[in-house]
């Protein structure tokens, strides 16, 4: 019996619950969601490259206030590349699927790790030959 020692957020499963259910609604451009592993997004994917402001790209939701914080991080690179991420080498694909991610919560004024898996939704009629994410996007091969 093979196993599937992968790591699988449970608190975020990929499913569209996790997306919620307006991104289901008829009148919109989000139909079939297929969730592949980030690692299957590219041929030779990395973590990070060169780290950017205009490596952020916005998907299919009305997320830019988000996307312009993530850029405006990007100009931090060293922060990015060495205390964002704790899980693994900044620039290499996690091999278990599992990045943890370290955000300040201001509330109680300290640093709260996160641990996520790297299932990424994406449009179910182009998962296998030209998978894309649907939401938020790096440019290049980066993930």
């Amino acid at each position: 019996m093979l196993v599937d020692t992968l790591y699988k957020d449970e608190s975020f499963l990929p499913d569209k619950n996790s997306i919620g259910l307006k991104a289901y609604d008829e009148s919109t451009e989000i139909h079939g969601i297929q969730w592949i592993r980030a690692s299957k997004l590219h041929k030779n994917p990395v973590l990070f490259d060169n780290i950017e402001p205009n490596d952020v790209a916005q998907g299919k939701i009305a997320n830019c206030w988000l996307m312009a914080a993530v850029s405006a991080v990007t100009e931090f690179s060293e922060f990015v590349r060495n205390g964002l991420f704790t899980s693994h080498p900044s620039t290499c694909i996690s091999p278990d699927c599992k990045y943890t991610i370290n955000l300040y919560d201001f509330k109680d004024k300290k640093i709260i790790p996160i641990t996520v898996d790297d299932y990424i939704p994406v449009d179910e009629h182009d998962w296998l030959y030209n998978p894309q994410p649907l939401f938020a996007q790096s440019k290049g091969n980066e993930i």
